[in-house]
């Protein structure tokens, strides 16, 4: 999971410089990832991370399109997703979903102006609730 925090912090930096996160970034930490899991789960389990991939496919398909999360965003937790089962991640999702609230609501008020919300914020700070508190 150190590598999870490692690319979310790098993420968090080029979001906050840039307004982006890389491609760079995110498909090398997907195809790492899932190295990872294929040579550290159990390969009954294996089945069950693939899952979680496609369900946050379905998942992110209406977020992106509603624009409340940009590609890079979306590609940063879908290389995340591969990293838990399903309901782990869905639990880790909405974690990141309630923080994103409370960011989102902070944003409203005390940067009213500012129209973009770098979500790799919420996306690190839940990340990190849920290793700390839910797993």
């Amino acid at each position: 999971m150190n590598f999870l925090i490692v690319i979310s912090i790098i993420a968090i930096f080029t979001d906050l410089k840039y307004g982006k996160i890389y491609n760079w970034l995110t498909l090398p930490a997907l195809f790492i990832g899932l190295f990872i899991v294929i040579f550290t789960t159990p390969l009954d389990l294996l089945p069950l991370h693939l899952v979680s991939l496609l369900i946050f496919t379905l998942l992110s398909i209406p977020l992106f399109q509603l624009n409340w999360l940009g590609g890079g965003d979306i590609k940063l937790l879908y290389a995340f997703s591969i990293h838990f089962l399903p309901m782990n991640f869905l639990l880790l999702f909405l974690t990141i979903s309630i923080v994103g609230g409370i960011f989102a609501t902070f944003y409203m008020i005390f940067r009213p102006k500012q129209k973009h919300l770098p979500y790799s914020l919420p996306i690190f700070s839940g990340l990190l609730i849920y290793l700390t508190y839910l797993l």
